[in-house]
């Protein structure tokens, strides 16, 4: 794929690679801290981020990794950036694969700008996760964030 071909960007670019695991082990530090993994990541021009977080059945994320998301995302929105985390979760069996953007979104952590706080949003209707970013992108552009060339 040359770079700018748009034709198998949300494709897997090496099979291979991608079954291969990393493991985070012997890599503790103090405070018992330890490494966490980020599902999907958007990066719209270093304008606004989104952050994909998928979890099987009602598994939820284990508390380092909900923290450290929030981090994250209070972070970028200090520093005047904007940044979601959609979690969704799914029970699709394990020798399937998952397509996220069909995915029911679970919750969504943001900040709230009409009652000012953040939150685990939860969708007062179901909708997916390709649903959660066209709002999301919409609110960007309202706001004036040019996340897309031209625009």
């Amino acid at each position: 794929m040359k770079e700018g071909d748009l034709t198998k960007r949300d494709e897997v670019q090496n099979q291979e690679k991608f079954k291969q695991r990393i493991l985070f082990e012997g890599l503790i530090r103090k405070d018992r801290i330890t490494p966490t993994d980020i599902d999907g990541f958007i990066d719209y021009k270093g304008k606004a981020f989104v952050f994909l977080e998928a979890k099987t059945g009602e598994a939820d994320m284990k508390y380092g990794q909900k923290l450290a998301y929030i981090n994250l995302i209070q972070t970028l929105k200090k520093a005047g950036t904007d940044a979601i985390c959609i979690l969704f979760k799914h029970n699709t069996p394990s020798h399937q694969h998952i397509k996220a953007s069909e995915q029911e979104v679970d919750s969504i952590y943001m900040f709230d700008e009409k009652d000012e706080f953040w939150i685990w949003k939860v969708p007062s209707k179901p909708i997916n996760v390709v649903q959660a970013l066209d709002t999301f992108e919409k609110k960007c552009l309202k706001k004036g964030i040019k996340i897309f060339k031209n625009m």
